[in-house]
């Protein structure tokens, strides 16, 4: 299952010698686009115009290549998402960090090394099962396993209450910084140009558009600007009378002392259920969580320095850490050598934005990857430029338009609320219609408590509380239990649409759209 290497693994990765990409002394006075951010999105953005023939763009970074979070990325390359549209951006991950160092000359240290997916419960089955579908209509490669067939793949994990797993044969692993420096030097093959230790300051705006980016070191007129700035991306969008939802929050991985166990071989292996991760790395083992209740850290708190660490918790990091000598109990004879929790962005519906924003025309974004930058940024980058020099998509992006929320997901105290739990609901299950259990109640109905009183059993949608059944002469609101088969909303539901087919209903459109024609 593993591949050739030429390149040794590297996380964490503080010393990049960008030095290749002959970066400019001062920022020009023009470029046709700026893009303001110097992690493996902004390099993939500017990768994919220059290959698209759009030579005349700027990177600017604040500090280094990869200060913000791309440089403590645990390096997991997986192919296949949730939907169609998403695995339409991520699939395209793996062949291209393979195809990148014979172009630019630079390894990113891809290593198809597989990945492993464990389930704990039936739920967690069917929606494995789902994945393998996805895979299939991609025509990726992928299997379903057996409990006792796990133990070929990981011969120290512990089966015995596991249901099923997954095996994806293809997706791989790489080395994070390596892979933005060799995007960000084909985009420099091609003419773009990169300036570092920069600070935007605010936009210049003429006729309503984009003009020009102000910094600390002059102004750069412009076509267009994108911004691919992480966490800091909600400070820099307000310059431009703009707004994002994401949030930071504390994103964790540790690793081991030298183990014998520690294989190069080993897929990456996930339990969901467990919230966790566990990667080969250097003769050692990296475990990773995506923990039920996350960190939110607020944009303020967090050094604009690059290569930010927040130090250990290991009392936060204790449920996982549980977990995952469960699975592999050789865990708890192993010491560990580094415990690295640094930031992250979070959106609260765990997709990330892309595209331009409706209220300033010019000013596109690329970010809030939910701790995905590495499997997303090779397509989204992709998506973008063509968006930017098509006119329009040239795929379905709907699900990450950046013009999906409004000012209403922009509030400080729903979005730290909020990204305490999306952190967590990455490895949660993914019920139809599950429901957020925080960041409630930001938008009421005026018939609200009516629909209490007539039985209603409420969910959430672009943040407003909204009947999603009724189940009349309910004493208490009805519990959402979820299923892939007959969830609780089945039976009401199904009485619902007979009585408005055969007879009269009444819809509240409050929380619809509407257009003028």
């Amino acid at each position: 299952m593993l591949s050739a290497m030429t390149a040794p693994e590297r996380l964490a990765n503080r010393d990049l010698d960008s030095s290749i990409l002959e970066p400019l002394s001062e920022p020009p006075d023009r470029a046709r686009i700026v893009v303001i951010g110097g992690g493996v999105a902004g390099s993939s953005v500017a990768y994919h115009l220059t290959k698209l023939g759009v030579a005349d763009v700027v990177v600017l970074e604040r500090t280094r290549l990869t200060g913000g979070t791309t440089w403590h990325a645990a390096g997991l390359v997986a192919q296949v998402r949730g939907t169609h549209a998403l695995t339409e951006l991520s699939r395209v991950n793996a062949p291209l960090y393979e195809s990148l160092p014979a172009e630019t000359g630079v390894e990113t240290g891809l290593r198809r090394v597989g990945a492993l997916t464990v389930a704990r419960t039936r739920g967690r089955v069917e929606e494995l099962r789902a994945g393998l579908s996805m895979a299939k209509d991609f025509g990726i490669e992928a299997h379903e396993l057996t409990p006792q067939e796990v133990r070929k793949y990981w011969p120290e994990a512990e089966v015995e209450d596991l249901v099923g797993a997954t095996i994806f044969p293809q997706d791989a692993t790489v080395n994070p910084g390596d892979a933005a420096l060799s995007l960000a030097k084909g985009a420099r093959d091609r003419g773009a140009s990169f300036v570092f230790g920069v600070s935007v300051t605010g936009f210049e705006r003429r006729d309503g558009r984009i003009a020009g980016v102000i910094t600390d070191r002059g102004t750069i007129e412009c076509e267009l600007a994108v911004l691919t700035t992480g966490l800091w991306t909600s400070e820099l969008a307000r310059l431009a009378g703009a707004s994002v939802s994401l949030y930071p929050a504390e994103h964790v991985w540790v690793m081991t002392d030298e183990t014998p166990v520690a294989d190069e071989r080993l897929p990456v292996l996930r339990d969901l259920d467990g919230y966790l991760y566990v990667r080969h790395y250097r003769g050692r083992l990296l475990v990773g969580a995506f923990e039920p209740k996350g960190k939110p850290k607020a944009p303020g708190d967090i050094d604009t320095g690059g290569f930010v660490e927040f130090g250990e918790d290991w009392e936060h990091f204790a449920p996982v850490l549980a977990n995952a000598r469960e699975r592999l109990p050789v865990l708890r004879d192993i010491g560990f050598e580094h415990y690295l929790r640094g930031p992250e962005s979070f959106t609260p519906d765990a997709n990330f934005h892309l595209g331009e924003f409706p209220e300033a025309p010019g000013l596109w974004i690329a970010a809030g990857f939910n701790s995905q930058g590495i499997i997303f940024s090779p397509g989204a980058g992709k998506a973008l430029a063509e968006w930017i020099v098509e006119g329009h998509p040239t795929m379905d992006l709907t699900e990450v338009d950046i013009a999906r929320t409004g000012r209403w997901a922009n509030n400080r105290g729903w979005l730290h609320e909020k990204t305490s739990e999306t952190l967590g609901r990455l490895y949660a299950m993914h019920w139809p219609a599950l429901q957020p259990s925080s960041g409630r109640g930001l938008r009421r109905l005026p018939l609200e408590q009516r629909f209490r009183d007539a039985g209603a059993a409420f969910g959430e949608a672009a943040g407003w509380e909204r009947p999603a059944w009724f189940e009349p002469g309910a004493t208490e609101e009805p519990v959402w239990v979820y299923d892939f088969d007959r969830p609780s909303w089945f039976g009401p539901v199904g009485e619902e649409m007979a009585a408005a087919r055969g007879g009269v209903a009444l819809f509240d459109l409050t929380t619809y759209s509407k257009f003028l024609v």
